[in-house]
């Protein structure tokens, strides 16, 4: 049995805002009209009229002093000059842009900043920066299809940011071009991985969600298991264990082993999922570990209060009585004597299960060595889990990394190996 957790996929984080005031102010050097020194040796150059040119320096030292609103009147008085020419527009434009961003004006910041773009006189190194702001601001504003376009254009010059990239990737994904966004994000996360670094957790949430919106389960699923691996969470492990569980290939023989990587990670917390797995674990043979599962039910008063309490409390007496002929029988039986390979994986992991790891793990390592089993992975995946349970983490990776098939084993063992790179030895 399995059930949907309830918390939903959370996806989109704040987005990294790319302010770039300095980046937009002019030197005073540039404002006003400088004559040239000699006419026969240099090229004419453009310059700004006195008229123009002093109204923006002093606009240029207001937004310096961070006083927006006076510089806005200063930028605007110099808008108001007739018969302007294209390189002063330029400049006011470069100045309105400045104080639409120091104000947080996101309208006037993004036509400002577009008109100084579409110029066409912005210097090379000058270009990416302004791409990357108008990206910012237009995301901010919400207009997620032209963040997207300017980001792209952004993207096309050398030494892009990666939160440029991120804002793309965002920008994608609220108009609804999953492919798109999931694209730049893998993009962005193996650029990050190269370097030697982790993705940022919103990275791997927006790429599983494409993924998802894509119906690609196998992607989202890999998402899934990465977002696990760096910023495990229950929401991550109960959705990851649930998707795993949903699959139509999903073989119900390994649902104790989902149970058993629930019930380490605490997430088995309903009485229904308790007296289940308690009841799957008493079916395979494994009444300690039925035992386990009930004691922490009563204990937490989980069982005993809620439910089917008669039902409860007939299936802890059944296990107390199982629990107790077994020991009658233990002076006496050889859990290994004459068993054969698939008997010995099952008392082994029994033995493992009763905390006697050396001679549990010893009968399942001969076990699975055996020519005879039916389904070899199914077994592996077992060992693995009682090397977990033995707190043999490293050697329970190399183990699960052996496990293959398409029925449930090889996701599962996925699952575990995070869990054990992640779960102290000892």
């Amino acid at each position: 049995m399995h059930t949907q957790p309830t918390s939903r996929f959370a996806i989109l984080a704040n987005i990294p805002r790319v302010f770039l005031t300095a980046a937009l102010l002019i030197s005073a050097t540039t404002v006003f009209a400088q004559p040239a020194k000699d006419a026969a040796k240099e090229e004419p150059k453009e310059t700004l009229r006195v008229e123009v040119g002093k109204p923006l320096q002093a606009a240029q030292e207001l937004i310096t002093a961070k006083k927006y609103p006076e510089a806005l009147l200063k930028v605007r008085e110099a808008d108001a000059i007739a018969a302007k020419t294209a390189y002063e527009q330029f400049f006011i434009d470069r100045m309105f842009g400045a104080v639409g961003l120091g104000m947080g004006d996101n309208a006037l910041a993004a036509k400002s900043l577009e008109a100084v773009i579409n110029s066409g006189k912005l210097e090379v190194v000058e270009r990416l920066r302004f791409l990357e702001a108008l990206t910012s601001t237009n995301y901010r504003m919400k207009e997620y299809t032209k963040a997207a376009q300017w980001g792209t254009k952004a993207m096309q010059e050398t030494g892009v940011s990666p939160d440029t990239r991120l804002t793309v990737a965002h920008s994608l994904y609220l108009t609804n071009d999953y492919a798109g966004a999931a694209r730049e994000l893998a993009t962005l996360i193996m650029q990050t991985e190269a370097a030697g670094k982790v993705p940022t957790e919103d990275q791997l949430r927006i790429l599983a969600s494409s993924k998802e919106k894509q119906s690609d389960m196998a992607g989202y699923l890999a998402g899934l298991e990465k977002l696990l691996a760096h910023y495990p969470s229950e929401k991550y492990w109960a959705d990851a264990i649930y998707r795993v569980e949903s699959k139509k290939t999903f073989a119900e023989r390994f649902s104790l082993d989902a149970y058993r990587l629930k019930f380490a990670l605490g997430l088995v917390k309903e009485p229904n999922e308790l007296t289940d797995m308690a009841e799957l674990a008493m079916s395979g043979g494994y009444a300690v570990e039925a035992q386990k599962v009930l004691v922490y039910g009563y204990s937490n008063n989980i069982l005993g209060k809620e439910g089917n309490v008669a039902q409860q409390k007939k299936l802890r007496d059944t296990v107390a009585k199982e629990i107790a002929e077994d020991k009658k029988r233990a002076p006496t039986a050889d859990p290994a004597k004459g068993k054969t390979g698939q008997a010995l994986i099952n008392n082994g992991l029994d033995q493992v299960l009763k905390g006697d790891f050396e001679r549990g793990l010893a009968m399942m390592q001969q076990g699975v060595t055996a020519t005879n089993l039916k389904r070899p992975d199914d077994e592996k995946l077992r060992l693995g889990i009682a090397q977990v349970f033995a707190a043999q983490n490293a050697k329970a990776v190399e183990t699960f990394k052996t496990v293959q098939g398409a029925d449930g084993a090889a996701d599962l063992a996925r699952l575990w190996t995070i869990y054990a790179n992640r779960k102290p030895a000892g």
